[in-house]
């Protein structure tokens, strides 16, 4: 589609940008293996006429200033005060509070996962195929890390499947062999990744299963 015929039929243009926090962090960030990403969205508007090196300059434009003063790191503080400000939202300083620990805390979680993390790789680092299960809260993280770090970033095989699906097929390949990863959380939505975990197990009856379960506590004010 040519920018005229995108211009005929869109009058808004979406732009998505991964951006790396690490930097935002404290030194040790530096020295802590993982991935510190976030992302951005902005929409221009695509006017009748315009040629694509100018809209491409409008975009830069607009997605520099956002970078340059950070406000990707700004956007949920703004949102929580305008809510605090009309009265709907009781607990603002209380998360700010709780925010300005996050980096800190962030950093300290990875760091001690790591020894849990490397024997985890050198066990499936020769797998060729994964499937990644969850639910609730937990399950874009599971999309995320399987399509976005694993396939996208490392060209790695997987599957990502949320839990309510499970058992429309995929059950079928967990079998002898098979790296099937089940994240789970605290939450009211636990209940469906619980089943797979159970369903996962019992219906192949077998060790072979090369699987882990992964416990995140979703019921926390963040």
């Amino acid at each position: 589609m040519s920018l005229a015929e995108l211009a005929h039929h869109r009058k808004e243009l979406a732009v998505a940008s991964i951006v790396n926090l690490r930097g935002e962090f404290e030194a040790s960030a530096s020295e802590t293996f993982g991935q510190f990403l976030t992302s951005l969205r902005v929409s221009h508007p695509v006017p009748a006429g315009i040629e694509l090196p100018e809209l491409t300059r409008e975009i830069h434009v607009q997605t520099a200033r956002i970078k340059e003063q950070k406000l990707y790191l700004q956007t949920l503080l703004v949102i929580l005060a305008l809510l605090a400000e009309r009265r709907e939202y009781g607990d603002f300083d209380s998360i700010v509070a709780e925010l300005q620990r996050l980096p800190r805390l962030l950093v300290d979680a990875k760091a001690a996962f790591e020894s849990t993390a490397v024997k985890l790789a050198e066990a499936i680092k020769d797998e060729t195929y994964h499937i990644f299960t969850g639910a609730g809260s937990v399950w874009p993280e599971a999309y995320y890390y399987a399509m976005c770090i694993l396939e996208e970033m490392q060209w790695i095989r997987t599957r990502p499947v949320h839990a309510a699906d499970f058992f429309h097929g995929t059950l079928e390949l967990v079998e002898q062999g098979v790296v099937w990863r089940l994240r789970r959380g605290t939450g009211g939505e636990d209940g469906a990744a619980q089943q797979c975990g159970d369903g996962g197990v019992t219906h192949k009856e077998s060790p072979g299963v090369r699987g882990s379960e992964e416990r995140r506590a979703q019921d926390s004010n963040l």
